[in-house]
């Protein structure tokens, strides 16, 4: 058999407005022992109070990753490098 359930809910914040929160779930058993299920989901949250009164900023969070092969020539010690390969 197929079960197929969904779910829905509107959140409405005086600070922030309102949200749609959905999600949908599928179950599929074939036979009683084995099942395949899947879902979707949505989420909100809302903004803190120090959030709502921050000033709008744009970040890049920059990160290099000691592992790549491309980063391993720039250690200067080759005893790490080799053991980061």
């Amino acid at each position: 058999y197929a079960e197929l359930s969904g779910s829905y809910r509107y959140s409405d914040f005086s600070t922030f407005g309102g949200n749609d929160v959905y999600g949908v779930k599928l179950v599929y058993r074939p036979i009683r022992d084995i099942a395949f299920k899947t879902s979707f989901n949505t989420s909100v949250r809302a903004p803190s109070l120090s959030e709502t009164n921050l000033p709008q900023t744009q970040t890049f969070l920059s990160f290099t990753d000691p592992c790549a092969t491309v980063n391993i020539q720039n250690f200067a010690d080759l005893a790490k490098a080799a053991n980061r390969i």
